[in-house]
């Protein structure tokens, strides 16, 4: 889970460890320590805030492109942006599975768990 703001991150592990206690959860506050951390020891899925200083979550995408990184797990956006063009940008991004909008939910984290099922069969 990559996202600057340290309390989102702090409450949506919880969230997230209370409905799949068996997760291992990993948070990150800068998105560019993470090219290192999928390169070496890449997650079996990703949430990716959009809107973070220095590097975005686009320009993270960005960078694993460039550096032709294999993504091989699914990742997700979840933000709070209500920017059509995020919203677009989801929809047309290869990388990105979907979206879910803060704040995370056990109600979104429900719906999620679904689709990350059946996408998994």
């Amino acid at each position: 889970m990559i996202d600057d703001d340290k309390i989102y991150l702090f409450l949506a592990a919880k969230i997230i460890q209370k409905k799949f206690p068996e997760a291992i959860i990993k948070t990150y506050r800068n998105s560019q320590k993470i090219i290192g951390c999928i390169k070496n020891d890449p997650p079996d899925l990703m949430f990716l805030d959009i809107n973070m200083p220095v590097l975005s979550g686009w320009d993270l995408l960005d960078e694993i492109s460039k550096q032709q990184i294999s993504i091989t797990f699914p990742i997700y956006m979840v933000t709070s942006s209500i920017d059509p063009r995020d919203e677009e940008r989801v929809k047309t991004a290869n990388l990105i599975k979907g979206c879910i909008l803060k704040p995370l939910t056990n109600e979104k984290l429900e719906q999620f768990a679904n689709l990350f099922a059946t996408s998994k069969q």
